[in-house]
């Protein structure tokens, strides 16, 4: 949205304006053959560019979701793990060790994404309350747009994170919903091992 409000207003202005201020080894003001492919170029180049920041935002939520589906996939195989009693344990330890290796992956990151996204939430919500919508709707549209963007880039990894809470929440629970409590004496060091990897995390 915001993209497009840059590539409207140049087109739209009276004088030959690129949406974005770039040098360029010619003056293409003065030759206006090469405008139209000078703005093809930027249009291009920005939705690539947005569409790439985009996707590299939302690879750690991607990850995160399919972890709180691995171990919601691994709840439901403890609920049958007295038939199948190898697999299951070694399933519990594998997918215990995705979800480790995407903590020391993407935790650091994430917490300077969400820290400098904060003040960056607080610092336009205060440049907010000193402008006023009549005297300047345009830029104050555009601070709304890019508030709700920077919370949404706080929103999407903190809802996946709970996500995965959630789902490992409900291992334990599902172990014990396991027919491996009614077996015989020697599944105890099975269901204490299972108690161990869903404890990890």
């Amino acid at each position: 949205m915001a993209i497009s409000f840059n590539f409207i207003s140049a087109i739209m202005s009276d004088n030959p304006r690129l949406p974005y201020p770039a040098w360029y080894p010619f003056g293409w003001k003065s030759n206006t053959s090469a405008y139209p492919w000078l703005y093809t170029y930027q249009v291009v180049g920005v939705i690539i560019q947005a569409n790439l920041n985009m996707s590299l935002d939302l690879l750690a939520a991607y990850f995160m979701f399919m972890a709180s589906i691995k171990l919601e996939i691994v709840g439901n195989r403890l609920q049958k793990l007295g038939e199948m009693k190898q697999r299951g344990e070694k399933r519990v330890q594998s997918d215990s060790r995705y979800v480790q290796g995407l903590q020391k992956c993407f935790s650091c990151g994430l917490i300077i994404q969400i820290t400098f996204s904060g003040a960056v939430i607080c610092s336009t919500a205060y440049q907010l309350t000193t402008i006023s919508p009549q005297e300047n709707l345009g830029f104050y549209s555009s601070l709304i747009m890019y508030q709700l963007c920077m919370v949404g880039q706080v929103f999407i990894p903190c809802h996946f994170g709970n996500e995965i809470i959630l789902k490992h929440e409900i291992i334990s629970g599902s172990i014990f919903d396991s027919e491996l409590n009614r077996g015989p004496l020697d599944r105890e060091p099975t269901i204490f091992l299972m108690l161990q990897y869903s404890s990890v995390g």
